[in-house]
């Protein structure tokens, strides 16, 4: 057993023991019929607070317990009608974002163009981080390479359809 629970098991003890102490029955238990504890009976006379004040019928409106009875047709006045008319809904043009090419597209550079095994591999920065990237690869969700020539790779954002032609950096 742990500090703690034996701290909390003897102050558990104690409380119990207290009660124990204090709701033991006292001396006086042996003799009842002598002693000074008895009980009452108490009639409604003696509870002066419940008296009964009766009202009058104008004071009672109603019994909140009992749900709103129907109004009758002759306390509701007349309301003229008239058809409420259906709301008609004008269809909204959808106009498409525009996406320039600016959002996908600028951010790549050329930084240089390598011929290996008859395939060219270009190295393209996508702001300061460093790509390689084979024709047909996936730059992001949204930007592929189309192509990679000698000296550029042509960048397609599939969202907008933007073409980006990427010169090699310096040339």
């Amino acid at each position: 057993m742990t500090g703690k629970q034996i701290i909390l098991g003897s102050s558990v003890l104690i409380l119990v023991l207290a009660n124990i102490g204090y709701w033991w029955p006292s001396q006086e238990i042996d003799n009842y019929n002598e002693s000074s504890m008895h009980t009452e009976t108490v009639s409604l006379v003696d509870l002066h607070a419940l008296e009964y004040l009766p009202m009058k019928e104008s004071q009672v409106k109603r019994d909140l317990f009992l749900p709103v009875p129907p109004k009758s047709p002759a306390q509701e006045p007349l309301k003229e009608t008239r058809p409420v008319p259906s709301k008609v809904e004008v269809p909204v043009p959808i106009r498409k974002s525009i996406i320039t090419s600016t959002d996908h597209l600028e951010r790549y550079s050329l930084a240089g163009v390598v011929v290996k095994n008859d395939k060219r591999i270009a190295y393209l920065l996508d702001g300061k981080m460093p790509l390689i990237a084979h024709a047909g690869d996936s730059l992001s969700q949204s930007v592929t390479v189309v192509s990679i020539g000698d000296k550029m790779a042509i960048l397609k954002d599939l969202q907008s359809g933007f073409t980006r032609k990427l010169m090699l950096i310096g040339e």
